[in-house]
């Protein structure tokens, strides 16, 4: 094929167009660039800034009974913050906001033992504010979602008033079987500070969802 005309023809042509685009983006002067700024050029705040943005508008609402969020500071109900995940920062952050609750955090593998115990101690709240993390965006890891989290759910009294927050899938919102305590559902698409940002601002009024299901 060296030897075929036609190939060394389409060879030198191409070589040609890309030598040609070389030189209109000036790198036939090319002078190499120093990378001592260039972590500071990566990391400009402005970045930060639009990334919340984003994941501002992102954050949908699929559910908001009565008008139960924002949630009231400062009023008689007892909150109790759940999570499944690392840790309930959502529970600290919200009392730094002046909402007062009791924080629960639960594992995503948590027994059925633990399961029942947790959820017999809801029964004095008046709202639960759960939070499911630790989520996955695989179909075939469900998503993320664990029995123990679908189990929980079934559990919570009825009396009590739920706010679901989900950090993860919109396709994981079918994975549990709600009672008519449902209040209150968020979806975040993701697990991580920005979304909880983003949560904890709508929680307590700081922001309106603006988010739709794709």
């Amino acid at each position: 094929a060296k030897n075929d005309p036609e190939v060394r023809n389409r060879v030198e042509e191409s070589c040609k167009k890309i030598l040609r685009h070389k030189y209109q983006l000036g790198l036939n002067n090319y002078e190499p660039q120093t990378v001592e700024k260039l972590n500071n050029d990566l990391n400009q705040n402005r970045y930060y800034i639009l990334k919340q943005r984003l994941y501002n508008e992102a954050v949908t609402m699929l559910a908001n009974k009565k008008n139960i969020l924002p949630i009231k500071k400062n009023s008689d109900n007892k909150i109790a913050v759940v999570t499944f995940g690392n840790n309930n920062s959502v529970s600290k952050r919200l009392s730094e906001k002046g909402i007062k609750n009791t924080a629960f955090l639960l594992n995503s593998n948590a027994s059925s033992e633990e399961i029942k115990r947790t959820a017999k101690q809801l029964k004095s709240y008046d709202y639960v504010v759960l939070n499911i993390r630790n989520t996955s965006s695989y179909p075939s890891k469900n998503y993320g979602i664990t029995p123990a989290m679908i189990s929980f759910v079934r559990h919570i009294p009825n009396s009590t008033k739920l706010i679901f927050n989900l950090f993860g899938s919109p396709y994981a919102v079918d994975k549990f079987n709600f009672g008519r305590n449902l209040s209150s559902l968020l979806v975040g698409y993701e697990d991580n500070v920005m979304v909880e940002n983003a949560i904890i601002d709508i929680l307590t009024g700081k922001m309106s969802p603006k988010g739709k299901l794709p």
